[in-house]
C-alpha cells in the first residue's frame, strides 16, 4: 500500500505539468498568464494531495475493522496498543452479547430437550410390577393384603431410576440414613462361629419404643439381647458380594423396620464389616454356616410366638434361599422363622456368565476387599496348594478365572444334614453347581418373596432362566418382578402422592421401592400370623374370612382383587 502511493503522486503531477507546458505554449507571451497558471497547478497538486490522503485514511479504516475481529489485532502491535474507535468497540460488544445470548437459549433448549426426554422416558417405564404365583389360599390372602401396594404403577426417579446401570450404582453409593437416636439406639455385637472359630459381626438397630431398651442403653456389653427374651420381631439383613451392612441399601432397610418398632441385625460376612479374618477361610456363596449359627442363636433368644425375618440381598440372597432349602428338606428350620425375602437372586450362579466390565469390576473388588485386605491371615495357610492357588487367583483377569483359582480351597458344608463344614471343591463348575440356589428352592417351606427387576443387568439372564422353575416347583414362593429397578436400586417415586418426580434426594439415604416393599410383605405375614386362628379353611379349597376379622385386617380381600388389576400368572 506505501509503495504505491509515491507512483500515483507522480503520475498526477506529471499529468499536470504536461497540461501545464500546452498552456504555456499557447500562452508564451503573457507572463502573468504563467504565473497564473504555474500557482493553479500548485493548487491542484495540494487538492490532489489531500484526496490520496482521504483515500488513504479510507482504506486504513477498513482495515482496521477488519482487524478489529482478531484477537492479535488487539494485542500490542510494535510495541504500541492498537485502539479501536467508539463505534467499532459497540459494535463488537453488541455482537458478543448477542453470541452469548445465542449460545443461552441454545444451552436452555438443550436442558428442556433433555428434561422433556427424560420425562418421556419415565413415563414410558412407569408399570404396574407383575405377580407370579402358584393360586394357593395362603398365597391369594398374601397377594390380597399387598394389592394396594402392587396395583399402582412404580415411577422411576428421573435421571436415575430411568436408566439401570445409574440405578445401581445408586443402591451401592447412596448414603445410609441419618442416625435419630430419639427412635434407635446401634450397637454391634460380635459371634464366634462353633465351626472354624470365625469372627462375625452383627450391627443392631434397636428401637426405642421396646419396653428394656432402657437397659440396653445403660449397659453397653449387649446383656439384654444376648440373654432376652426378645418381645418384637427381628429381621436378619444379609448383605451382596464386596459390601457390608453399613451400605445404603442395608441401613435404609434397618432403619424402615427400627421406625416400624422391629429390631434390625445386619450380619456382616467373615472378614466383612472391618471385622478381622481369623481364619484363612473367607465368605462364599455356597457355605451357609455362618448363617445357619445366627439364626439358631437369635431364636434361642426370641420369646414364644415372637417371628424372625430373614432377607437377602444379591448374593446374600441366594445364600438365605439355599439356607431355607437345606432347613426345609432336612425339617430342621427354628419355629420361629416365619418368611423370608430374597431380593435381585441370581438364583443360578456361574461367575464365567458375567459381562465384561462387570466381571473385571466385581473380581477387583474380591481381591481388593479379601485376598489383599486379608493376606496375613490367607498366608498363615503354609499348604503349597493353597498358596499356589492364592497367587493365581490375585492374577485372574475375571471373576469367572478367580473363582476357579479359590474353588479348592474354599470353606463348604455337606449337602445332607447335620451340614458339616468341609474344604475344597473339585472345580469351578462344581463350586457353582453346589452355590445355585435354584437347586433348594423347591424344598423352602415358608413364605417366600422373591423381588427381581427386568433391567437387572448384572443378573437377568440368569434369574429369568429360572424363574417359572421356582414358582412352579414351590407354592411358597411369590415372585414380584418390576420394569426398573436395576441390581439393588429400586430408585423410585416412593411418596403416597407422587408429587415428586426425583423420588427425593438420590444420595440422602430414603427408603428405595423395595424397602417399603419388605416392609409391607413383613406386615401381612403379622398380620397374617395374628388372625391365623380366626381364618377357617373348607375342603374346597375357598376361604371364608369372619366379619370380625375384616373389620380388623381393614385392607382388601380376595374377592376384591379384580378391583385392583393385580395380575397373577402361572
Amino acid at each position: 500500500r506505501f509503495k504505491t502511493l509515491p507512483m500515483l503522486y507522480c503520475m498526477s503531477t506529471r499529468t499536470k505539468l504536461i497540461c501545464i507546458k500546452k498552456k504555456i505554449n499557447n500562452q508564451f507571451h503573457s507572463a502573468t498568464q504563467y504565473v497564473m497558471a504555474f500557482s493553479s497547478v500548485s493548487n491542484s497538486d495540494a487538492a490532489a494531495n489531500e484526496r490520496s490522503d482521504e483515500n488513504v485514511t479510507a482504506q486504513d479504516e477498513k482495515i482496521q475493522k477488519k482487524s478489529s475481529s482478531s484477537a492479535d489485532d488487539r494485542k500490542f502491535n510494535g510495541g504500541k496498543q492498537s485502539e479501536l474507535p467508539v463505534s467499532d468497540e459497540k459494535e463488537s460488544v453488541n455482537e458478543n452479547n448477542c453470541a452469548t445470548i445465542n449460545a443461552t437459549r441454545c444451552a436452555l433448549s438443550a436442558v428442556v430437550a433433555l428434561f422433556a426426554n427424560e420425562l418421556r422416558l419415565q413415563q414410558e417405564k412407569s408399570q404396574v410390577p407383575q405377580i407370579f404365583y402358584q393360586s394357593t389360599t395362603e398365597n391369594e390372602i398374601m397377594v390380597s393384603l399387598l394389592a394396594k401396594f402392587l396395583s399402582r404403577r412404580m415411577t422411576p426417579s428421573l435421571f436415575f431410576g430411568t436408566r439401570p446401570i445409574l440405578n445401581s450404582l445408586l443402591g451401592y453409593a447412596k448414603a445410609a440414613p441419618r442416625h435419630d437416636s430419639a427412635i434407635s439406639t446401634r450397637l454391634r455385637e460380635v459371634l464366634t462361629m462353633p465351626s472354624d472359630g470365625a469372627m462375625v459381626a452383627l450391627d443392631w438397630e434397636v428401637p426405642n419404643c421396646i419396653s428394656n431398651i432402657a437397659d440396653v442403653k445403660a449397659n453397653r456389653n449387649l446383656k439384654i439381647l444376648v440373654r432376652g427374651p426378645l418381645q418384637v420381631p427381628v429381621v436378619i439383613l444379609l448383605h451382596g458380594i464386596n459390601n457390608d451392612a453399613n451400605f445404603g441399601y442395608i441401613r435404609c432397610m434397618m432403619d424402615c423396620c427400627a421406625r416400624r418398632g422391629w429390631i434390625a441385625v445386619g450380619m456382616n460376612m467373615r472378614g466383612c464389616g472391618g471385622m478381622h479374618l481369623s481364619t484363612p477361610r473367607g465368605y462364599n456363596g455356597a457355605y451357609t454356616g455362618d448363617l445357619r449359627s445366627v439364626v439358631q442363636q437369635l431364636s434361642h433368644r426370641m420369646a414364644s410366638g415372637v417371628p424372625i425375618f430373614l432377607a437377602g440381598y444379591s448374593l446374600g440372597a441366594n445364600l438365605v434361599v439355599k439356607y431355607l432349602g437345606e432347613e426345609g428338606l432336612s425339617n430342621t428350620l427354628p419355629s420361629n422363622v416365619k418368611g423370608a425375602l430374597s431380593l435381585g437372586n441370581p438364583l443360578r450362579i456361574n461367575s464365567r456368565n458375567v459381562r465384561f466390565p462387570w466381571s473385571i469390576i466385581l473380581g477387583a473388588g474380591i481381591k481388593r476387599g479379601i485376598l489383599l485386605k486379608h493376606y496375613k491371615s490367607l498366608k498363615q495357610m503354609r499348604c503349597p496348594e493353597f498358596q499356589s492357588g492364592l497367587r493365581n487367583a490375585l492374577l485372574a483377569p475375571t471373576l469367572g478365572e478367580l473363582d476357579h483359582q479359590v474353588s479348592r480351597n474354599l470353606i463348604r458344608n455337606e449337602i445332607h444334614y447335620p451340614y458339616s463344614p468341609s474344604i475344597g471343591f473339585d472345580g469351578g463348575t462344581e463350586y457353582w453347581e453346589n452355590a445355585s440356589s435354584s437347586s433348594y428352592i423347591q424344598h423352602v417351606s415358608i413364605p417366600l418373596l422373591v423381588v427381581s427387576s427386568k433391567d437387572d443387568f448384572l443378573i437377568k439372564n440368569s434369574a429369568q432362566e429360572k424363574t417359572p422353575h421356582c414358582v412352579s416347583m414351590n407354592p411358597n414362593v411369590l415372585l414380584v418382578e418390576s420394569e426398573t429397578g436395576g441390581h439393588l436400586g429400586w430408585s423410585a417415586v416412593v411418596d403416597d402422592h407422587g408429587n415428586n418426580p426425583f423420588g427425593g434426594n438420590p444420595f440422602g439415604g430414603h427408603a428405595s421401592w423395595c424397602d417399603l416393599l419388605s416392609c409391607k410383605f413383613i406386615e401381612s405375614m403379622l398380620q397374617i400370623q395374628k388372625h391365623q386362628e380366626k381364618i377357617n379353611y373348607v375342603k374346597t379349597g375357598s376361604l371364608q374370612i369372619t366379619n370380625e376379622v375384616k373389620d380388623k385386617v381393614k385392607v382388601p380381600i380376595v374377592d376384591n382383587l379384580g378391583l385392583y388389576n393385580v395380575r397373577s400368572k402361572l
